[in-house]
């Protein structure tokens, strides 16, 4: 594959990145509720 024209050079410019951003102030998490536990399988009533 052959490019046609003039070649084209991306110039990226460097972004400073500070150390450690402070994180927005939001409502903590919930707490993840827990997975629902199976009902205990009954076992056949003898008659």
């Amino acid at each position: 594959m052959s490019l046609t024209g003039p070649s084209r050079t991306i110039v990226v410019e460097p972004v400073v990145v500070p150390d450690r951003a402070p994180a927005p102030a939001r409502e903590p998490a919930a707490p993840p509720r827990p997975a629902p536990t199976p009902a205990p399988e009954r076992e056949p009533v003898r008659t």
